[in-house]
């Protein structure tokens, strides 16, 4: 492959452990890293030439190469160097395209059931070790102090295994941080989440506390385990004049993936995977994508 000096890739985990095997693979320093949400795709905040990289997200306007995994998001006339494969996570996909996956293979694993949602109770309700990681990631890319851990975590994964991490001083902070702020979340979520057609919505734009999006993304599955689906709505730290949806099939529920959620977000502006996906729309246009959704869900 050519030449690379930049990364573009999604602000969650995954990103994070995509963004460091592609900054190993082509000696790409943390600080050429730039950590963005899939819908930025489509505007201009963030420009991609053809040293650029893309990773974990929809392809970017001339980007040299692109690396994904959300079905949702590939694209036949984009041909460009990378891997585009469907697969639990954007780090499998490019491990198994470099010959990482055997040096990273604890990692990969719990990256794989982080971003494709395949949890147990245990990890949502007492996480540990890297899934405990990936809850405290920063998840507002227009942050200075969210982007600085993610570098610093970035920094920190190619040759500090998952205790090492944890015990961290800089991640031991925020998972100190995460551990006291989940005492009051486990109560936000079930006072702002109600049952509606066996979907658990949790609205959180009213929410009397702080909104961690990334911190709380599993929890309200694990409050109400008979929910076959479940819709999180926020507005994002970025933009109050936006609101996101994330959607989800519950990995606690008895129930069957009915819906491929990833194209039904990808047809509302957003992208994902069957089973988990999300988009971000206006204030305006939010009555419309909800009624969109639920009747998707529920019908």
């Amino acid at each position: 492959m050519a030449e690379f000096n930049r990364i573009i890739t999604h602000y969650d985990f995954d990103g994070v452990v995509s963004a460091m095997l592609l900054a190993e693979q082509f000696g790409i320093d943390s600080s050429e890293v730039i950590f963005t949400h899939p819908n930025e795709s489509k505007l201009t905040n963030v420009v991609a030439d053809a040293k650029t990289i893309i990773c974990d997200l929809p392809y970017f306007p001339n980007a040299g190469a692109w690396f994904d995994h959300h079905g949702a998001n590939f694209r036949a006339d984009i041909i460009v160097p990378g891997k585009r494969e469907i697969e639990k996570s954007c780090g499998r996909v490019i491990a198994r395209n470099f010959g990482l996956e055997d040096r990273f293979a604890d990692l990969l694993i719990e990256t794989d059931k982080v971003d494709s949602a395949n949890l147990e109770m245990t990890d949502v309700l007492d996480p540990q070790d890297y899934i405990l990681v990936s809850y405290v990631v920063g998840a507002n890319y227009t942050d200075p102090k969210d982007v600085a851990f993610n570098r610093h975590l970035l920094n920190l994964l190619p040759n500090t295994g998952a205790t090492g991490i944890v015990n961290d001083p800089v991640v031991r902070s925020r998972i100190k941080d995460y551990l006291t702020y989940m005492e009051v979340a486990k109560e936000m979520v079930k006072e702002q989440t109600s049952l509606v057609g066996g979907v658990a919505v949790m609205d959180l734009r009213v929410a009397e506390h702080e909104v961690r999006p990334e911190a709380i993304r599993y929890l309200h599955y694990a409050l109400n385990p008979e929910a076959n689906f479940g819709v999180t709505i926020f507005h994002p730290a970025d933009n109050p004049e936006e609101v996101n949806f994330g959607v989800g099939y519950n990995p606690f529920s008895k129930g069957e993936v009915t819906v491929d959620i990833g194209s039904l977000m990808r047809s509302l502006g957003g992208g994902g995977h069957a089973a988990v996906g999300g988009t971000r729309v206006s204030n305006a246009n939010f009555k419309k994508t909800y009624n969109q959704v639920m009747t998707s869900l529920t019908e």
